[in-house]
């Protein structure tokens, strides 16, 4: 099956042929695996933020989406961020997999850096925020500098209420710092399950 996309939309050109009833989970499905691009040298775990639970150390398997698939095609959700109820901005989106019943669809984007952000202070928590119809059901990251070596490795957190929104951890350094998550989604029929990357770019005044 092949997908193509126009201006963040996933066109699906054929479904996948099932097996079995659509009811039945298909022999031959993907489910995508959330994983953290560690291109970025000296990153030192962290512990877990408080929004969920920590993840056990194994492979996370997301659900398998249920039946039946959307009718058209599937919109990928920009994520929006902000700090303490301020103006929000669009995380840059990077690659994403969206996953329904009878279809598979893979984006591969390169994700560069953002150049611009949000102010924060020191002890600010950042809140990602999905559109209706999408909840959390995962979040992992890492932050670095925007200039220079070291960083931080967020681990995964599990968000098992499936919230519209999350909290996670300002970027802890003055300067500005580049931060990055992968996250697990779903929608709120259950239909589809997806991963999607994100970055943006935070920035603590030096004192």
């Amino acid at each position: 099956m092949t997908a193509r996309t126009a201006g963040g939309r996933l066109m699906f050109l054929a479904p996948l042929i099932l097996a079995v009833a659509c009811s039945a989970t298909p022999e031959s499905s993907v489910t995508p695996t959330a994983t953290v691009r560690s291109a970025e040298p000296s990153l030192t775990p962290v512990p877990a933020g408080p929004t969920g639970t920590p993840a056990e150390p194994t492979e996370f398997t997301p659900p398998t989406p249920t039946c039946p698939s959307p009718d058209g095609p599937v919109d990928v959700p920009d994520v929006t961020v902000s700090i303490g109820g301020g103006p929000a901005v669009v995380a840059t989106r990077g690659s994403s997999t969206f996953v329904t019943c009878s279809t598979v669809a893979t984006i591969d984007a390169a994700l560069p850096d953002p150049e611009t952000g949000l102010a924060a202070h020191e002890g600010d928590r950042l809140t990602l925020t999905l559109p209706p119809g999408w909840r959390f059901l995962r979040w992992e990251g890492f932050d670095h500098p925007a200039i220079g070596d070291g960083g931080n490795v967020w681990p995964p957190i599990d968000t098992p209420q499936r919230p519209t929104t999350i909290d996670v951890p300002v970027p802890f350094r003055p300067g500005a710092s580049i931060a990055g998550y992968t996250l697990t989604i779903i929608t709120d029929d259950d239909h589809v399950v997806g991963t999607l990357e994100i970055r943006l770019m935070t920035t603590i005044a030096s004192t």
